[in-house]
């Protein structure tokens, strides 16, 4: 007969590995999820920062609405960030149709 403690030792070793294996895995290429706990989701060349800190995408959230929908929170506090109130309206009378 085996000593007991090798035995122990033995289960523990493969339960570790078994957990291991079938633990699910993070992607590493995987986009940030959209939400308020990964923070606002900027648009590199549609929007950008004016002098006030405020965001514009200069017109375009009023001609693609639909891509903006995180912005019916706004214009102030969109996930930490305040929208351009004449981009922010545009945008809404499109999205809304008011």
């Amino acid at each position: 007969m085996e000593n007991p403690i090798s035995v122990i030792f033995a289960v523990l070793v493969l339960v570790l590995i078994a957990v291991s294996l079938f633990r699910p895995r993070k992607k590493k290429n995987s986009p940030p999820k959209s939400g308020p706990t990964s923070g606002y989701p900027y648009r590199p060349g549609i929007e950008f920062r004016l002098p006030d800190g405020r965001l514009t995408t200069r017109g375009y959230a009023a001609v693609h609405p639909g891509e903006f929908r995180h912005w019916e929170q706004g214009p102030e506090g969109v996930y930490g960030e305040n929208i351009d109130r004449t981009d922010w309206e545009n945008w809404r009378i499109n999205y809304y149709g008011m």
